[in-house]
């Protein structure tokens, strides 16, 4: 009697494991990792079961981690070197800042004798709306324009909180180094000003607006 010959399945689909970890870093889809390596949805979770004892769903959710780790660390390399975008950013959402928080908080001394604050909020919404009908006139409502907006609006406040600092201690600062060294250097203030000012136009020239035209002769940059 002829033996029985028995049929073989389809051999397992073997997947580069560290390639499938850095797709899950980048933060891939389930349907973009699975177009990467040529496999169905199915086929990756069964082999994620076999290389790593839990489904696609648990795994990715691990491995992605790393990922999270790096982009952090990149923006916040990125804030220390200077960048002002990212520094405002991560103001926002790491640390809770807000327009309102940098105006109110009494403790820093940028705030002493500071302008009336329903004076700054009439001059502060009434530039925005500026902003905003100007864009929406060009017909640009694109998130990037709006993130332009609001860096505007962050760099405008600290601006506002320089210019004070200027007319309350002047030019020049005292200093007492308690050495018996004493004297006046040059308020600090002043070149932040200059530098928040740089960046302002900045914005402004890729938002096409003109300062003056924008708030009027009073309060050039």
């Amino acid at each position: 009697m002829a033996a029985v010959k028995r049929c073989r399945g389809r051999p397992l689909k073997e997947i580069n494991k560290a390639d499938f970890e850095d797709a899950c870093e980048m933060q891939c889809t389930q349907k973009e990792i699975c177009y990467a390596f040529g496999v169905s949805e199915k086929t990756l979770n069964a082999w994620c079961k076999r290389t790593y004892g839990k489904g696609f769903r648990e795994t990715f959710e691990e491995k992605r981690q790393p990922g999270f780790k790096s982009l952090r660390s990149a923006q916040y390399a990125l804030a220390l070197s200077g960048n002002t975008t990212m520094l405002i950013w991560l103001g926002r959402n790491w640390l809770g800042q807000t327009d309102k928080q940098i105006v109110e908080k009494e403790e820093e001394p940028l705030q002493e004798n500071a302008v009336e604050q329903e004076e700054f909020n009439a001059k502060y919404n009434n530039i925005k709306n500026e902003l905003m009908k100007y864009l929406e006139k060009r017909n640009v409502n694109s998130a990037m324009f709006q993130n332009k907006i609001e860096d505007f609006m962050d760099l405008w406040t600290i601006k506002e909180q320089l210019k004070q600092d200027i007319k309350v201690r002047g030019l020049y600062t005292k200093y007492n180094n308690g050495g018996g060294q004493s004297g006046e250097k040059d308020n600090p203030s002043v070149e932040k000003l200059l530098k928040v000012t740089a960046k302002l136009k900045e914005i402004l020239q890729d938002l096409e607006v003109d300062f003056e035209t924008l708030c009027g002769e009073d309060d050039k940059l």
